[in-house]
């Protein structure tokens, strides 16, 4: 996995918004290789996912880009390697590449994991719009199931040869993870003629897990950075990041 962070702003000073990911997104994709797409359509999987928002220390707006494995990577890279500039219809937004950081395998996510401190309490950011959606219907509120069974399906699609949307992993998560403390607002992702509710802001996470556990739940937190939480995160929503 690769991350890629940009900021953005655009030329005429107009303002930039977190919906303006989605016409982003598509920009990205039409710079790819035709069989990318096709690629795209065939497996149905999602292996990229991407957010823009305000950063609350510089004030500026940073695009954060991931790609979950090497294809799609391989696909984008010359274009985020050569990106200064993306033309959109309403505006002609201008980039300068921040920083990238890799993630090489299972062992090295792992690795960072370990790294962590341990600590019962995590602290997780909600950076661009997110939400959830059950029995189609909308959920605007981080509830700890939702959260959890998100973060175990793209950890599922990422790594097939490493399983873990199993319901006695996935049960131990539910008994030892609450959400204690939040400060969220609600919201709405402009997509074409769509305003899809959601929320942002903060989170606090009380874990009482077993170690095994634990290590694997700062493993699911630092790959969420890479994987977003929620629906529509290829799309720009579910961007997160967490302490």
């Amino acid at each position: 996995m690769i991350q890629y962070c940009f900021s953005v702003r655009a030329s005429d000073g107009r303002p930039v918004s977190a919906s303006m990911a989605y016409p982003m997104y598509a920009w990205l994709l039409s710079q790819a290789p035709p069989s990318y797409g096709t690629l795209l359509h065939e497996q149905g999987r999602k292996p990229i996912s991407q957010y823009l928002c305000r950063d609350k220390k510089s004030g500026q707006f940073v695009w954060t880009i991931s790609c979950l494995d090497e294809a799609s990577h391989k696909a984008l890279q010359p274009a985020l390697r050569n990106l200064t500039e993306i033309p959109l219809r309403a505006s002609l937004l201008q980039t300068t590449l921040l920083d990238s950081f890799s993630v090489q395998s299972v062992a090295d996510l792992m690795e960072t994991a370990r790294k962590q401190e341990d600590t019962s309490f995590f602290h997780l950011t909600f950076c661009s719009p997110t939400a959830f959606k059950r029995d189609g219907s909308y959920m605007i509120f981080p509830e700890t199931r939702l959260l959890i069974q998100s973060l175990a399906e793209k950890w599922d699609n990422t790594f097939p040869d490493y399983p873990l949307n199993d319901e006695e992993a996935l049960g131990a998560f539910r008994r030892g993870v609450k959400i204690t403390d939040y400060r969220l607002q609600s919201c709405r992702f402009s997509m074409k003629s769509t305003q899809i509710p959601g929320f942002t802001g903060e989170i606090t996470l009380k874990s009482c897990l077993s170690p095994p556990m634990m290590e694997l739940w700062k493993c699911l937190l630092c790959f969420s950075r890479f994987s977003g939480i929620g629906i529509k995160t290829t799309l720009g929503m579910g961007g997160v990041s967490f302490i």
